[in-house]
């Protein structure tokens, strides 16, 4: 609740800074929807990010299958390139990156990168 509130307060872009992400010029940000580990997002510059899109920078499904090294989480960044719209609903899943001058469309789901263009 208290995120819904400094959202509204501080506006998208300066809201998406204060937790974190790195964020370029001239972006617009509708979601306040930044996972739990927001310093692993980047956003280029002219990128709008539309309403309830959601970040997910970590995989819990570890819990049912370890990695090699024994681990149980997986952490990844996220990265969106110059000049992307991400439209409603999307879901971004760890380690996906999105190129320069993409449409991502409404209600995705991102389970691996899209290349620019």
């Amino acid at each position: 609740m208290l995120d819904h509130v400094i959202y509204k307060i501080l506006g998208g872009v300066k809201f998406a800074r204060n937790k974190g992400v790195a964020l370029g010029e001239g972006c617009r940000i509708l979601t306040r929807h930044l996972g739990s580990e927001p310093w692993l997002i980047s956003i280029g510059n002219r990128v709008t990010v539309s309403s309830d899109v959601v970040f997910i920078n970590h995989d819990g499904s570890g819990w049912l299958h370890r990695d090699t090294r024994g681990r149980r989480y997986r952490y990844a960044k996220i990265e969106i390139g110059d000049d992307v719209f991400v439209g409603a609903r999307v879901i971004i899943m760890p380690g996906v990156r999105i190129g320069s001058n993409c449409v991502i469309g409404a209600g995705s789901v991102l389970t691996k990168s899209v290349p620019s263009g």
